[in-house]
């Protein structure tokens, strides 16, 4: 087989293959983060899903296009090789278009997934609230307009006409055997007969390195914000949520570092090689023959990256059912008979012929529960390694789990009681509090309890969950309906955040003088206010005041109102 046709012959077995594996890859991907995962949530998981719906798109306009790329002198021609369809020249003109503006939407959704961690680490609320609800449509159309943008570049910019068709008439045929009125192109030439510039190209080529130049210039910028941010901020964190941030940054930079060294750069001097009017001939197609090869990979490392699918995949393929397995108790009693012909050195005790070790299976799932219930963190990360019965029940255990509470803190990190001090402040107990949100459920928080930390800072909050769960503070706590604030002082500033990260607080409880006024500042007091004292959600109101309230809360009460309208029940705790 001749030089002529092995490039590509390559290039055709490379975009099939790239084809085959890109559908089947991106299919797991999808379907993994719609059913499976549980801390890739909200606008995250809809940006993944986005990104490889747009592989696999690319991946089916590049077998229906075959695109190819030649070289020659001041000039390069873009056109199929398809020869399997039997399709028009115009409509194999359509999918080359159509192909180019995919491959441009790839490059804009990367742009996107580092704008949106950007926007999660950094947390900045505007940027994050145009990801969330109908807001989200922005990040659709901003891919779709510079597919068709770049599509639109490629068809009227590079449209083939006659001096152009004759520059390339023999080369294409002395190298490819194709007609060059027969064959579906797109044509680039720097300079006409007379040696003026061809402006029509010219726009089309920096056309395309500006659009790119674009995304590269968010890249890099989010990508040094994010890294100095890391940097700085991740210390303060426990090492699991730390774990977490450094998997999507990596895979974020494995998704831009993969199409820069595969395309980008070995293609930039071939695109401007007509510039400099160097005589040559080269079969350039090949950049796209190894260009095809990104999505496949790129998904392929996104999932050993982030450990959410590494843990999925491991816990298919080992597991087991939950039944004792005859086959391991039989060993273990072979074992144990073995142990009974071995005499103890010093007890000097036989085993019982009866005595049998059986597995956790065979516990009731209600004792399973109060083991688990009266573990730490730490003991559950071990015990949950024993057995898949051990492993699920842990799971379910965090999956049912409702309220988050300093009591509970001490339960799940009893180290926490022997170190009181932490709970001056918020700081002091960030590592435990992290390390709880990345467990809990998103969406299941009910009763978020602070009771007894001293100092509360509401942003320090707000960056714990963001960067142990990956979704905006707000959408975590969503359905949080009681907040518990006794023996917390609080800002007024803080204070006030608090109608926009808990949307659907029902009942907040305080303690007297919580909030203390400024200075020279009267606050206006209705009579109409009411004040519940109550001891939990379900019970019957314990004291319910109309038009009397306490002199030492009128301040909070007032100021309450006027900032949180929408809190059904004031508990002000008059023992606190």
């Amino acid at each position: 087989m001749s030089n002529v046709t092995v490039l590509p012959f390559i290039a055709e077995i490379f975009s099939r293959v790239g084809f085959v594996c890109t559908c089947l890859f991106n299919a797991i991907l999808i379907y993994l983060t719609a059913f499976k995962t549980e801390r890739i949530t909200g606008a995250y998981k809809y940006l993944i899903i986005l990104f490889s719906l747009i592989c696999i798109s690319f991946s089916c306009l590049e077998v229906l296009a075959h695109p190819y790329l030649h070289n020659y002198n001041g000039g390069f021609i873009y056109f199929s090789l398809n020869d399997y369809l039997g399709a028009s020249n115009e409509l194999l003109k359509f999918f080359i278009e159509a192909y180019s503006g995919a491959y441009a939407s790839i490059m804009c959704m990367v742009a996107v997934q580092f704008v949106f961690r950007f926007a999660t680490l950094m947390n900045r609320k505007t940027l994050l609230s145009s990801f969330s609800g109908f807001n989200f449509v922005i990040w659709i159309l901003y891919p779709l307009f510079f597919c068709i943008t770049f599509g639109m570049m490629v068809h009227y910019c590079a449209q083939p006409e006659p001096f152009s068709d004759d520059y390339m008439k023999k080369e294409l045929f002395r190298v490819y055997n194709l007609e060059i009125e027969k064959t579906a192109r797109f044509i680039v030439i720097a300079y006409n007969a007379n040696g003026s510039v061809r402006w029509f190209n010219l726009v089309f080529l920096f056309g395309a390195m500006i659009i790119l130049g674009f995304q590269y210039a968010v890249i890099i910028f989010c990508g040094i914000q994010m890294q100095r941010k890391m940097k700085k901020e991740l210390k303060n964190f426990s090492l699991p949520n730390r774990k977490l941030q450094q998997q999507f940054f990596k895979a974020l930079v494995v998704q831009i570092t993969l199409p820069t060294v595969l395309f980008h750069l070995p293609a930039l001097p071939v695109l401007f090689s007509p510039f400099f009017d160097v005589k040559f001939t080269f079969q350039t197609g090949f950049i796209y023959a190894v260009f095809s090869l990104y999505p496949p990979i790129e998904t392929v490392a996104f999932m050993l990256i982030v450990s959410e699918y590494s843990n999925i995949f491991k816990k298919s393929i080992n597991r087991r059912p939950s039944a004792p397995d005859k086959r391991k108790i039989s060993e273990t009693e072979e074992s144990e008979e073995n142990m009974k012909k071995k005499k103890h050195p010093k007890l000097k005790r036989k085993w019982q012929a009866e005595e049998e070790f059986l597995g956790l299976q065979l516990l009731p799932s209600n004792v399973m529960r109060t083991i688990v219930e009266k573990m730490s963190v730490e003991e559950h990360a071990n015990f949950r390694k024993v057995c898949y019965y051990a492993h699920d029940e842990v799971e379910s255990y965090w999956r049912s789990q409702r309220s988050i509470s300093i009591s509970q803190l001490m339960i799940w990190f009893p180290k926490l009681s022997e170190s009181k001090w932490k709970l001056t402040s918020l700081s002091g107990i960030l590592d435990e509090l992290s390390a709880v949100f990345y467990l809990f459920k998103p969406g299941n928080l009910r009763k978020l309890s602070l009771c007894r930390v001293a100092s509360i800072n509401m942003n320090s909050l707000v960056k714990c969950i963001e960067l142990s769960t990956g979704m905006s503070a707000s959408k975590f706590l969503e359905n949080v309906e009681e907040l518990d604030l006794r023996g917390c002082f609080l800002s007024r500033e803080h204070i006030k955040m608090i109608d926009e990260l808990f949307p659907n607080l029902k009942a907040l409880i305080l303690h007297q003088n919580a909030i203390m006024p400024e200075r020279n500042i009267k606050l206006p007091y209705k009579k109409q206010n009411e004040i519940t004292h109550y001891v939990k959600m379900s019970s019957d109101p314990k004291h319910v005041e109309y038009g009397n309230v306490p002199e030492a809360d009128k301040n909070v009460v007032a100021f309450l109102s006027q900032n949180l309208p929408d809190v059904r029940h004031i508990y002000i705790d008059l023992d606190a």
